[in-house]
């Protein structure tokens, strides 16, 4: 099932670009699942199809406009967007727009809206 809003995220972050390698990060719910049994990885990506649906189109419009790319799959704790974010560093973190107050750990230098066809988006721009 494709995502109007991240369909939003995904063109506005590659638009933004400017050369730079950009980071898609999908926070995924927490489900009930089985226990990982002994010496087992468990990564609960792999039963996310939401999410590799999602990626996987994020992966095809970054391939065609022929960009450096990464992905993170992080699942829904508080804080988790904050705690990529100190990681990587992002000049541009581009989120829809209904979801900035959820983001409030962010402490960006501004904020910018753009009206996409697929819907509002920011981006919060910090310089390191």
């Amino acid at each position: 099932m494709r995502n109007e809003h991240n369909d939003a995220v995904i063109h506005s972050a590659i638009n933004a670009a400017d050369g730079h390698p950009v980071v898609f990060l999908y926070v995924g719910n927490r489900r009930p699942g089985r226990l990982p049994r002994m010496f087992e990885l468990y990564d609960p990506y792999l039963e996310d199809q939401q999410a590799k649906e999602t990626l996987g189109h994020a992966e095809h419009v970054a391939q065609r406009a022929k960009i450096a790319r990464r992905y993170v799959y992080k699942q829904e704790e508080p804080g988790v967007v904050a705690n990529v974010w100190k990681i990587v560093h992002p000049r541009d973190t581009v989120v829809t727009a209904d979801v900035v107050p959820e983001v409030e750990d962010i402490n960006p230098d501004r904020i910018r809206y753009e009206l996409t066809p697929k819907g509002k988006v920011a981006h919060l721009l910090k310089q390191w």
